[in-house]
């Protein structure tokens, strides 16, 4: 059994697409198109729009914020 901690701390900026204030952390790397890790995005921070090459699947876990869809608009997002 291996212990892993999911901490900000751990995880490197993310600082392309404009973003700011936003933390990637990887669990794992399963193969060339897919990976699976955490986005911390601080009070203020933003994770600037990029098209993504492949299905992502988003997860709010505390706090609430907006993303977008292929259109652009805005969808808001919360806890829960």
């Amino acid at each position: 059994m291996g212990i892993y901690k999911f901490n900000k701390e751990n995880g490197k900026r993310v600082e392309k697409y404009d973003s700011n204030l936003a933390t990637y952390l990887k669990i794992i790397q399963i193969n060339e198109r897919a990976s699976i890790g955490f986005i911390y995005i601080d009070s203020k921070g933003i994770l600037g729009h990029d098209q993504a090459s492949i299905s992502e699947l988003c997860v709010d876990v505390p706090g609430e914020g907006w993303v977008t869809e292929e259109e652009q608009k805005q969808i808001t997002i919360k806890a829960g």
